[in-house]
């Protein structure tokens, strides 16, 4: 029997920045968050499987394909504040179990987001949303990405770890950046 190596539950966060700044097309950026395994002691990334060999190593939850994204745009020279929350996952394909899964999945992961709510109150921003979500899921930390190697695969680039509660942070941040380049552009 194959011997896997232990991980934690961590979120990968991709930013999609706007292609253009101006006009009405291609002016839009996406943040994701993606649940994803780091392996420890290695600090390898690797993707949560739908795979039925190992399933004594996968988390109680169904992970894989799952994310948690949202969006916004450039108009007028501003960023917009984040909308379009959205928890889904993001198959290829599914079969009847993965289907039952991924719905016993998202009513858990409702419940404890609820009892933040209840607990907390409403999140402020999507970072707030997020860090709900991770804690959901059990997530450790969050990962972003600080080099990207030749390969399609996540061992040719760097991760840099961040902790959980600097998520709301690392997103404020993204769209920060973001409005610098377009304040940058209106300037030059």
């Amino acid at each position: 029997m194959k011997e896997e190596q232990e991980y934690k539950i961590m979120a990968l966060m991709d930013h999609e920045e706007p292609k253009t700044f101006y006009g009405n097309e291609h002016n839009y950026g996406h943040i994701t968050i993606r649940p994803v395994k780091w392996l420890v002691p290695s600090g390898q990334v690797r993707n949560f499987t739908t795979s039925p060999l190992y399933p004594e190593f996968e988390p109680a939850l169904y992970l894989a394909d799952l994310q948690l994204s949202c969006q916004y745009h450039v108009e007028d020279g501003g960023v917009s504040e984040l909308y379009g929350y959205r928890l889904e996952y993001k198959p290829h394909n599914v079969e009847l179990e993965d289907a039952e899964k991924m719905v016993k999945t998202l009513r858990k992961i409702n419940k404890k987001m609820e009892g933040y709510r209840q607990e907390w109150g409403n999140p402020q921003n999507f970072g707030d949303y997020a860090m709900r979500f991770l804690k959901a899921i059990g997530a450790g930390g969050v990962l972003r990405q600080t080099s990207r190697g030749r390969g399609s695969g996540y061992d040719d680039n760097g991760f840099q770890p961040w902790n959980l509660t600097d998520l709301p942070w690392l997103v404020k941040n993204a769209t920060t950046e973001v409005q610098e380049k377009v304040d940058a552009k209106k300037a030059a």
